[in-house]
């Protein structure tokens, strides 16, 4: 996923701000709860890299988390 987040010649980089906050300890499925995650990044990169989002887009492209 790191390749789809830089920059090249046809794409701007995108940066991603983490933002976490406390949370509590809960029981769950790491693996599944690690792919849920994965695929939302995926989705939100596929989303910045739209030329119908992009369209007068003057700022970086960015995922806050």
């Amino acid at each position: 996923m790191q390749s789809r987040i830089k920059g090249t010649n046809k794409h701007p980089a995108i940066e991603v701000i983490q933002k976490y906050a406390e949370l509590p300890l809960i029981d769950c499925y790491p693996g599944q709860l690690n792919q849920v995650l994965m695929n939302l990044l995926i989705k939100a990169i596929d989303a910045s890299d739209d030329p119908v989002n992009n369209n007068q887009q003057y700022e970086e492209p960015k995922i806050i988390i």
